[in-house]
């Protein structure tokens, strides 16, 4: 009998680690876009504008989940910095989305996306984006 107790302390115990280290794997995968997806996203959207800029950094700061039709939306909003990476403003200081005046500026900008879920994951949803607008 003591025996039996003591392979279920070593089981009890395995079972313990085993759950310490897929623990946060399981939190990785909550259901909602990533702050990765939404770089993705931003980085296409620069890509599109003549690869006018790259995403630095990009924080997620809030996110509201819907479901339509049985298919599931996330409504991601974000602040991020950009790299301008070319000069965008004509020499009447026009320019068209956001401003870059020099190669290497760094700007701080917010905006949404919307992603719906597919079998292989959040996609961004084309036409849904709210173009980043510059902040302060």
């Amino acid at each position: 009998m003591h025996k039996n107790n003591s392979n279920n302390h070593w089981r009890l115990i395995r079972l313990a680690i085993l759950l310490a280290v897929v623990s946060p794997f399981m939190s990785c995968s909550s259901g909602q876009p990533s702050e990765n997806n939404a770089t993705d996203a931003l980085n296409h959207l620069c890509q599109m504008q003549e690869n006018l800029c790259r995403v630095k950094s990009l924080k997620k700061t809030d996110g509201q989940a819907s479901e339509i039709s049985k298919v599931k939306h996330y409504r991601l909003a974000y602040q991020a910095e950009v790299e301008c990476l070319r000069g965008n403003v004509d020499n009447r200081g026009f320019s068209v989305g956001l401003r870059c005046q020099h190669v290497g500026d760094i700007k701080k900008v917010a905006g949404v996306f919307e992603f719906v879920q597919s079998e292989s994951g959040w996609r961004h949803k084309p036409g849904t984006a709210d173009y980043p607008k510059e902040i302060q």
